[in-house]
């Protein structure tokens, strides 16, 4: 579910989702392993990422620098949601990666999901 981030004391509260799976920050960038299929990788500046502990949290509106889905993973098996994706994202519909929904076509953060998809 989104949350308000901790330490934001501007008006502008950013939203952040938890994640899951597991994360590791690198640099610049983080790579993300979800759960459901730890082979997986969605990379995400090291920014919009914030790991406290076993908890891993991603921002809304960060965007996916690449997603890897192996040819044998449960995302490949998952009905792509153009309806649910629509809404949020255009006509190229969503995945659903370890609770957190990005759109196809931008590979914008856009909300939580509940599922596995892939584009």
């Amino acid at each position: 579910m989104a949350t308000p981030a901790p330490d934001e004391t501007n008006s502008t509260e950013e939203l952040w989702i938890e994640f899951d799976g597991t994360a590791a920050i690198n640099g610049s960038k983080a790579t993300l392993h979800p759960s459901i299929d730890p082979a997986t990788e969605v990379e995400l500046p090291a920014a919009d990422v914030r790991i406290a502990g076993p908890r891993t949290s991603v921002r809304v509106g960060a965007r996916t620098i690449r997603v890897t889905v192996p040819e044998r993973s449960p995302f490949r098996e998952g009905t792509r949601q153009f309806d649910a994706g629509r809404r949020r994202c255009g006509r190229d519909g969503s995945a659903c990666f370890g609770g957190i929904e990005v759109c196809c076509d931008s590979g914008e953060v856009v909300g939580h999901c509940a599922g596995a998809w892939s584009c």
